[in-house]
């Protein structure tokens, strides 16, 4: 074995070679050993199943053994909890190796189970960021010292959480824990690839003061791939089975699909062809998921039709084939999914997209050139998280008892979303909250108001602990067992009392017997045909980068060999078209019309937006933008009133523009506690999260304008 390998205990260099049989460690895990021994914060970046939970836990546990650490002296954060309960077993057979235990706590596990562990708790703790902010919430005298060991916290898929509103609540709850702990937490983030590992690795910091260490190993280049961009001239069963069914009949295989209505749609399809399918999906029961789980390690020929929820890292074996219908929404999420194939030795990754429109098929394209460039997308960090802070508030309030003013100001401290906000901003922001009747003020101490604590009372006190909605879902059942949840939308829908009321979920068609409306359940008997289900959730925007590439794709000449024949044919009749339009990146091309005038930028999705909504402010007409272009409904407007109005926008001050932006945020809604806040903090938190004021300005001052005018 290595140098680093003989920096662990010997205990430990034992338990990896008798028990776990390892004869060497990955790059990854050479490089992050003495790293972790020396103390330091540290990002791990590496590919999905790189083994970088060996990375983090081996220094670990080395550490836990050689310093004669006590429990509860670690913590592993996950994003979703099937991630969790499959860690579960990992976690428990790596803490063997020194004679010490995982515990897994989150929502589903028993009362009992919970209280001994508090009385009696092992070395780890596998959770999740709402479990944490539960344990903190429901603290009391007899287990005030729950935390004051812990030496360690261990964030797993840290990239996915970085860029979410539950990072923003994670960071905060670590500092609160770091109030207890005896030790400087020493902070370590497993990750995928991404374009600003060092920012992530700032973001993770908080107020350790422990150096920093990013480990970034080399990429494994011998392994080989294989990759395809498929086009069907339509989703049907012929077309799938002469063109799809070859490439995945005989192996085992993900089928991503963006949507749980489009995963349901491939399952359910891809059943009536003969294949052996399954489906895994947030509203499928945890029995069939888990069920899924256990048949894809055991399985040699099985098809899964998923969404992100087996992008995060679920241990499901080695995987011959992952395709995906049309495309994911970003570089990342593409190479993550990539990682998932070819992971033995010998084997080849292989990728299908199997796209069936326009936009799939280069946007596809755009992310295959992007990553084969080496570029992926970078975390964006807001630092006016109102929406969050207003949670922390709340919740603070309610682990404290009451809060003075001293006690709230320190969650300002050390985090990085909240950076932005000023101290007497925050005391604005308190006021405020007192006079909205969100907060009572007594004797110098903060409490919730008697509103508030009604609403987050004992029963409902989980609504204060999460950062996202949730909204009730009606459960399915057949024989009286979970099936899955659709969403109340869909039933009210389609539902029709003359009719019968027949679905599809998970990949299966059901038909209603009995819905119970109180009690939102729908009991069911199997049918033959039905319609997809629909959840509601929110669409994903093209960034600008993935929109510049488009264009450059459209306008160019380039051969790509990974598009089968169907895809190059489609591409060339695309092109035909968009060149003799004549648009090429670094210009702008404005067409003026009867109605007003077409802006063509391809500059993306919020840059677009922002553009969008200055002309508004400036024109006084209704303006709409995709991530292609801008669309001005105005007649008899003069083009140079127009070019003046865009020499405007590229050179208004910070503090015009966010003036005028602030008018247009409106009644938009994006976040659950957004309701509570005051109207400056809204503002600000809205005017970050819908526009690019930065990027825009960067964007029209690099690049000429081409009108087209009548």
């Amino acid at each position: 074995m290595s140098t680093s390998f003989s920096l662990l205990s010997k205990r430990l260099q034992q338990g990896i070679i008798d028990r776990l049989g390892w004869k060497s460690l990955r790059a990854v895990q050479e490089d992050s050993i003495p790293e972790i021994l020396a103390g330091k914060n540290v990002i791990i970046q590496a590919a999905t199943a790189g083994g970088k939970t060996e990375a983090a836990f081996f220094p670990i546990l080395s550490t836990i053994f050689e310093e004669g650490l006590l429990p509860l002296s670690v913590i592993y954060i996950s994003p979703i909890r099937a991630l969790l309960n499959n860690q579960e077993y990992r976690l428990k057979k790596l803490g063997s190796l020194i004679g010490v235990d995982a515990f897994k706590w989150h929502g589903e596990v028993s009362y009992g189970d919970k209280k001994h562990f508090k009385l009696n708790p092992e070395h780890i703790m596998a959770t999740t960021p709402e479990s944490l902010e539960v344990l903190l919430m429901n603290r009391d005298k007899l287990y005030n010292n729950l935390f004051e060991n812990i030496r360690f916290v261990v964030i797993d898929e840290v990239h996915y959480f970085a860029g979410s509103d539950r990072g923003i609540q994670l960071m905060s709850i670590i500092e609160r824990i770091q109030q207890y702990s005896k030790f400087d937490i020493q902070r370590i983030g497993l990750s995928a690839t991404i374009g600003n590992p060092n920012e992530l690795l700032d973001w993770m910091q908080g107020s350790s003061k422990r150096k920093q260490s990013l480990i970034q190993p080399d990429a494994n280049t011998k392994r080989k791939t294989k990759l395809f961009i498929r086009y069907l001239d339509e989703w049907s069963e012929d077309e799938l089975y002469e063109r799809v069914l070859p490439i995945i009949k005989n192996k085992k295989s993900l089928f991503f699909a963006d949507s749980r209505s489009l995963a349901e749609k491939i399952a359910n399809t891809m059943h009536e062809i003969g294949l052996n399918s399954r489906l895994h999906h947030s509203s499928i029961s945890k029995l069939y998921r888990e069920q899924t789980e256990h048949l894809l390690q055991k399985e040699n020929e099985i098809m899964v039709a998923c969404t992100s929820t087996m992008e995060l890292g679920i241990d499901v074996g080695d995987l011959d084939l992952i395709l995906q219908y049309n495309a994911p929404n970003t570089v990342s999420s593409f190479l993550q999914r990539l990682g998932r194939t070819g992971r033995r030795e010998g084997k080849v990754a292989h990728y299908e997209f199997i796209t069936v429109n326009k936009e799939a098929l280069l946007k596809s394209i755009a992310l295959v050139e992007l990553a084969r460039r080496k570029w992926v997308e970078s975390v964006h960090f807001p630092f006016h998280s109102y929406h969050v802070l207003i949670q922390q508030v709340f919740s603070s309030v309610k682990e404290n008892n009451g809060a003075s003013q001293h006690q709230l100001l320190q969650l300002l401290k050390y985090r990085f979303n909240f950076s932005a906000i000023q101290e007497k901003e925050f005391i604005q922001f308190l006021d405020e909250l007192v006079s909205n009747d969100c907060l009572e003020l007594v004797d110098g101490t903060y409490f919730l108001s008697d509103k508030l604590d009604e609403q987050f009372s004992r029963r409902n006190y989980m609504d204060i602990c999460s950062v996202f909605e949730t909204t009730k879902e009606f459960i399915v059942k057949y024989q009286n067992r979970d099936i899955g949840t659709l969403d109340p939308w869909f039933v009210n829908i389609y539902y029709k009392e003359t009719e019968p009321f027949v679905f599809i979920l998970n990949g299966l068609v059901w038909k209603a017997v009995e819905i119970d409306f109180n009690r939102f359940i729908i009991h069911v008997k199997e049918a033959e045909k039905g319609a997809i289900p629909i959840w509601l959730g929110s669409g994903q925007k093209v960034s600008f980068e993935i929109a510049q590439q488009i264009l450059k794709i459209l306008s160019g000449y380039e051969n790509y060999p990974y598009l089968d024949q169907n895809a190059k044919n489609k591409l060339k009749e695309y092109r035909t078209d968009f060149q003799y339009f004549g648009m090429k990146p670094g210009n702008i091309v404005i067409e003026e019309e009867p109605k007003g005038y077409t802006i063509y930028t391809f500059a993306g999705d919020v840059i677009n937006y922002t553009i969008a909504t200055f002309l508004k402010e400036y024109t006084g007409t209704e303006i709409k933008s995709d991530y292609q272009k801008i669309n001005i409904k105005i007649k008899d407007y003069p083009y140079n009133n127009l070019e003046s109005n865009i020499e405007k926008v590229k050179n208004m001050a910070t503090r015009e523009s966010l003036e005028i932006l602030k008018k247009f945020v409106g009644d938009i809604k994006l976040a659950k506690f957004q309701k509570y806040l005051p109207k400056f903090a809204e503002e600000q938190y809205l005017v970050e999260q819908l526009f690019d004021t930065k990027k825009m300005k960067e964007y029209l001052c690099n690049v000429e304008i081409d009108w087209r005018l009548l």
